[in-house]
């Protein structure tokens, strides 16, 4: 799992705790937050856990603060559903892919494609900031 991944599902999980007063539903998204914990330590290592662990601190601490959407040179905040073209833009970059702006229409890979004379500048923009927000992690797929 990618660190904005796990910074991401961190503050998802959170935001599930500070909406929720029931016990029982609190107590399940506990469990889930112990679960992933062990999986990110068994698969990553300390990095990744203590990583996820500070995002989820960081949320519970301050949730107005720690929910605001990163930003990078000014950037906007742009749609990041599975298939358009910040996250396209991202997985491209994590798949040493090349920039080579497209979307889907829906899923990846499961309905349409769009690709870059189709689309508008503010597609292109959305594109290249997740592009260069993966680039600024750095992280890629390892193929060895």
């Amino acid at each position: 799992m990618r660190k904005k991944d796990r910074i991401a599902l961190a503050h998802t999980l959170a935001a599930c705790l500070e909406k929720h007063d029931d016990p029982k539903t609190r107590e399940g998204i506990i469990e889930v937050k112990y679960a992933i914990n062990d999986m990110l330590y068994i698969q990553q290592g300390h990095e990744a856990w203590s990583q996820f662990e500070k995002a989820w601190g960081d949320r519970v601490r301050n949730p107005t603060t720690a929910a605001a959407p990163i930003k990078k040179n000014g950037a906007t905040k742009h749609d990041e559903r599975h298939g358009g073209p910040f996250d396209r833009g991202g997985a491209d970059f994590w798949y040493r892919r090349g920039y080579e702006p497209h979307y889907y229409v829906g899923g990846s890979y499961t309905s349409d494609r769009v690709e870059k004379d189709q689309m508008t500048a503010e597609e292109i923009a959305a594109y290249r900031a997740g592009y260069e927000l993966a680039e600024a992690d750095g992280e890629q797929k390892d193929y060895g």
